[in-house]
């Protein structure tokens, strides 16, 4: 399934030759899905589509972008399984309509998987993650980690493990410095959760 956003390119990296036979290349795009907040996303451009990012494209561009989300689990030594959260483009083009939009809030289907605790952030702020487990393509399956916050948080007090689901929500971009460097990194921000009947265990 693909999905479609608009929004500023921030930032153009250079191709990553990641190995003899795979190459990627990353770009940030700025969007605003709420007011005073803006969202820097990484997207990745995967083998031939990496050149796409030399047609024309430049810094401060507005675009269209149509992409896929990937989600991938890894445990090491043993330790905590760690989820990371990937948008893969498949194409992208110059946005020429001025008008403002509305952020899209966008829906996926698959299994429960991991339901974590509430983490009490701060005083005023807390969130709660879990895991969804789809197949966008036959070959594979994506672990795709999404945040509830604050009052949303209990929303899945009503859930377990193996549920199917339906799930509303929106991209979030963070990016912070280390080592004076940008670093970035993708989440997914719920809306509604609810439990998918037509394909529940009979």
């Amino acid at each position: 399934m693909l999905y479609q956003i608009k929004g500023v390119i921030d930032e153009i990296f250079d191709i990553d030759n990641v190995s003899e036979i795979f190459s990627r290349r990353a770009f940030i795009l700025t969007a605003q899905n709420s007011p005073g907040r803006i969202e820097y996303l990484k997207f990745e451009l995967h083998q031939k589509r990496c050149s796409y990012l030399d047609d024309g494209f430049k810094n401060g561009d507005k675009v269209i972008v149509w992409f896929q989300i990937q989600g991938n689990k890894w445990v090491k030594n043993n330790d905590m399984a760690k989820f990371y959260n990937t948008f893969k483009v498949w194409r992208i083009e110059k946005d020429y309509n001025k008008e403002d939009q509305e952020p899209p809030l966008y829906q996926i289907k698959g299994s429960l998987d991991d339901i974590n605790s509430i983490i009490n952030v701060s005083d005023i702020f807390c969130k709660r993650d879990f895991i969804v487990i789809t197949q966008i393509c036959p070959e594979r399956f994506e672990y795709l980690k999404f945040e509830l916050h604050q009052k949303r948080c209990k929303d899945l007090d009503l859930f377990a493990k193996g549920d199917k689901v339906i799930v509303w929500f929106q991209l979030q971009g963070n990016k912070w410095i280390k080592n004076n460097e940008n670093k970035y990194y993708n989440s997914f921000r719920v809306w509604k959760i609810e439990k998918d009947e037509s394909l529940q265990s009979t």
